[in-house]
């Protein structure tokens, strides 16, 4: 009987243990393209859209998503601002789940390399940045309907 509960309590640890950490490094993936944004290695961004009532057959994976190109743009002063106070505002977490994507993101360097990558669900909650399922709380979702909704239409 003491070996099951002290099985149980260190399998509860080790699964909890895990959490932080993947938590902790999706933490530090968001730091990492807050800081590339923040210290002017992002200049440019290519923005990918599909509209929300847009019907597929299956979820949208970042790769289907590329081909909705909606423009390619310079990251001016106030959208560099507003990204990096989006960022900073984020917070993400491990997924498990691929989301239906509708919105994306390069982050380019001035010689056009894709630095970062977020792609976006419907809802704003799911998420791959940089190419790990992540869930996330939703200012980067405003952050691109507030610079380039009005634009995809």
């Amino acid at each position: 009987m003491y070996i099951q509960k002290y099985l149980f309590c260190l399998t509860a640890l080790l699964i909890n243990a895990s959490s932080v950490r993947s938590d902790s490094i999706n933490k530090e993936l968001v730091d990492a393209i807050a800081h590339d944004v923040t210290n002017a290695a992002v200049s440019r961004v290519a923005v990918f859209f599909m509209p929300y009532d847009t019907r597929t057959f299956g979820a949208v994976t970042p790769e289907v998503l590329k081909h909705h190109l909606l423009l390619t743009t310079n990251l001016t002063p106030e959208i560099r601002a507003s990204l990096a106070k989006a960022l900073r505002e984020t917070q993400a977490r491990q997924s498990r789940t691929a989301p239906d994507l509708r919105w994306g993101a390069h982050l380019l360097s001035k010689d056009e390399k894709i630095l970062h990558s977020i792609f976006l669900d419907r809802t704003g909650t799911g998420a791959i940045l940089d190419g790990d399922a992540t869930n996330l709380n939703r200012p980067l979702l405003k952050w691109f309907e507030r610079n380039f909704y009005r634009k995809s239409h």
